[in-house]
């Protein structure tokens, strides 16, 4: 029995040990795979770190673009806000300068008319002056002509008479030129 006791207390170690081995085999291999699996996590953790560094650069990226996409937006609002005001500005001038120059042909048009009305009145009476002159003129040179016609016949006579009395041959002679001469 005794050999039996101790093969039975030996197989029961033996069976300890071998379920020791077993179970450390077993913790082995968990480790092992566990091991496997962190591993594989760390590899994941690590393309995970990789994608979120990625990420980040690209969102820091963005981040920037969008700054200054913003900022080309801040001073493209300003530039057309200016552009606007310019505009509204060039507008409101030009419509001024439009009113202006539309009252000025206004006033130059009735500045014209009124000018046609007094260069016609002008011209009426210019030509009403003129048709005066022309018959007081006319009236003046019968009157001259008539006065000269009388004057030139009492003339004649007066010197005739004279040299009739006179009675001297040469100025008979010379009051007969005479008298042809004025009669001419």
């Amino acid at each position: 029995m005794g050999l039996l006791c101790s093969r039975s207390r030996h197989h029961t170690e033996d069976t300890d040990v071998n379920a020791q081995a077993v179970e450390i085999e077993r913790r082995i291999e968990q480790e092992a795979k566990a091991e496997k699996h962190i591993r594989k996590l760390l590899l994941l953790v690590r393309e995970e770190n990789q994608q979120l560094n990625w990420f980040k650069n690209k969102v820091t990226k963005q981040n920037k673009h969008a700054k200054v996409l913003e900022e080309s937006l801040g001073i493209l609002s300003e530039k057309l806000r200016k552009t606007a005001e310019d505009n509204r500005i060039v507008r409101q001038t030009t419509k001024m300068q439009h009113e202006q120059n539309r009252e000025r042909a206004e006033e130059l048009s009735s500045f014209i008319v009124f000018q046609e009305k007094d260069m016609e009145e002008f011209v009426e009476e210019r030509e009403k002056l003129i048709k005066e002159q022309e018959k007081k003129m006319a009236y003046m040179n019968r009157g001259i002509t008539r006065r000269c016609l009388i004057w030139r016949e009492t003339l004649t006579h007066n010197v005739l008479v004279f040299i009739k009395r006179m009675c001297c041959p040469i100025f008979r002679c010379l009051s007969e030129l005479f008298l042809n001469i004025f009669r001419n």
